[in-house]
């Protein structure tokens, strides 16, 4: 199968943040030493959690493009890859929760069953909702590699710059400090690098997710062919 991600709302949503570090770059003192007012610290610290949502939202809306990507292919059970059951089994999983022993063991077998069946697999778009909603690198590659999509080249140091986005963001968010103690140890110019460090992270999970749905690691190799055409 072919699919390409649209971009258009997620390069709307970064043009906010750059148009927001613009803002900041013209606030900051020209002094030497720079002497910053109070009010372009704290901004700058909230400038992580602007940056933060963008990134968070962005990557929901990849990921959610992939899950209903592979339920519009109506994968059978029995022709998903081994690594893809946790997903297209989740529903099923959550049938095996039962509190007594006798219906553990009924679910069970129907579990097994479910692998081996003809049925198409029902995979809901918010299956990682829970998992998205304070989104790291390390979080993300996890996801990634549900859908078996094991195949990116995320660069080291642009996924420790976003793990700082995503640590500062729930500092000031959650109220563990202030906005201007965090605006104050940072310049306008490491801000300019850590949204081009965030840029960088969506570039790649959107070409690893785009190629991720065309290898269909998903498929057993032995089925390819019933869902390449789709």
């Amino acid at each position: 199968m072919t699919s390409t991600i649209s971009r258009t709302e997620i390069d709307v949503r970064m043009l906010e943040v750059r148009t927001l570090l613009s803002f900041i770059k013209t606030q900051e003192s020209t002094a030497t030493p720079p002497v910053d007012s109070d009010d372009v610290k704290i901004i700058r610290g909230l400038f992580y959690v602007h940056l933060y949502g963008a990134f968070e939202k962005s990557v929901n809306e990849v990921v959610i493009h992939a899950l209903r990507e592979i339920a519009s292919m109506n994968i059978k059970h029995g022709h998903a890859a081994l690594d893809f059951l946790p997903v297209s089994l989740a529903q099923t999983f959550q049938s095996l929760q039962s509190p007594t022993s006798d219906a553990k063991w009924g679910q069970r077998v129907k579990f097994v069953q479910s692998m081996q069946s003809l049925d198409v697999c029902k995979i809901k778009d918010d299956i990682f909702a829970d998992q998205l909603q304070n989104v790291s690198p390390t979080r993300l590659i996890e996801i990634l590699n549900y859908l078996c999509i094991t195949q990116h080249e995320f660069v080291q140091t642009d996924l420790l710059a976003v793990s700082e986005v995503v640590e500062k963001r729930n500092q000031v968010a959650h109220g563990r400090t202030n906005p201007l103690r965090v605006g104050s140890s940072v310049k306008s110019s490491e801000l300019e690098g850590r949204l081009q460090s965030v840029l960088s992270v969506m570039d790649q999970l959107i070409l690893c997710v785009d190629n991720g749905l065309a290898a269909m690691k998903f498929v057993k190799n032995e089925f390819h062919a019933e869902y390449a055409a789709q």
